[in-house]
């Protein structure tokens, strides 16, 4: 009885902890309270292990570590020189959407700055695919 009382327990502190990763990552801007927008995935970046993101708001940028947003201070991510999970990401968000990143790690000495800004869709042109049916031409 005592182990299905244990798996009770666990499954609770599970869920409580998942809900508060996503109420956390939901809040939005510590400054103004606006929802947070993807800048840059960390997939676009190879070595990565935080995404960008920026307030839409007041355009405050903010890194996502392991899917919570660190806007108050530091994010310590993945170091991609030694590997180690010492990497100080801080970053500074500007008026035209362009999110300015400061990377330094404390263990092995690695720094990086650069800068990243949401990236424009382009317009889709539609065109009539060459087997497409077409009407039939007016028989007058």
């Amino acid at each position: 009885m005592t182990w299905v009382l244990a798996i009770a327990c666990a499954g609770a502190l599970a869920a409580a902890a998942v809900g508060v990763a996503l109420r956390r990552d939901a809040r939005g801007c510590a400054v103004c309270g606006a929802p947070f927008r993807d800048v840059s995935p960390a997939s676009a970046r190879p070595g990565s292990s935080y995404d960008v993101v920026a307030c839409s708001g007041c355009g405050r940028g903010a890194a996502r570590v392991q899917g919570l947003v660190r806007d108050t201070g530091d994010a310590a991510a993945w170091c991609p020189a030694c590997h180690q999970h010492t990497l100080t990401v801080r970053c500074e968000g500007a008026s035209d959407g362009a999110v300015g990143v400061h990377e330094s790690c404390a263990l092995c000495g690695h720094t990086a700055q650069y800068t990243v800004s949401t990236p424009r869709l382009a317009r889709v042109l539609p065109f009539r695919h060459p087997l497409t049916r077409r009407p039939p031409p007016d028989p007058r």
